[in-house]
């Protein structure tokens, strides 16, 4: 998806426009609200559709490794760790490989930055 325009988004909609309770539950309707979400860094309202995404196609490893890095950007280890369990159940690609460091380097980064504060 394209990037939003930040500033066109903030003066014409807001985050209630972002309906995350919406009748048009697809898959690609729910991946397309969670980059919405995250793009307006609303990582709990990412987190829920990308899991009610992963109820419908539990095998998509698209939707796997996008929840792995909200898990990680909201410094929830324990859904980091069942998410990785879940991508390591299947074959492993270099796609897969790169999510999981990138999931790792954030949490990492997350837990550092709490121990400083």
């Amino acid at each position: 998806p394209q990037a939003l325009d930040e500033e066109f988004y903030s003066e014409n909609f807001a985050f209630e426009d972002i309906n995350t309770h919406n009748d048009d539950n697809t898959l690609p309707s729910l991946k397309e609200r969670a980059e919405l979400c995250r793009q307006l860094d609303d990582l709990d309202g990412a987190k829920m559709l990308l899991e009610s995404a992963l109820q419908l196609a539990p095998e998509s490893e698209d939707v796997q490794m996008q929840l792995l890095e909200i898990y990680a950007e909201l410094g929830d280890s324990g859904g980091c760790k069942a998410m990785t369990a879940q991508l390591n159940a299947s074959a492993m690609s270099m796609e897969k490989l790169d999510a999981i460091a990138r999931a790792k380097d954030i949490l990492s980064q997350r837990n550092d930055w709490q121990a400083r504060g």
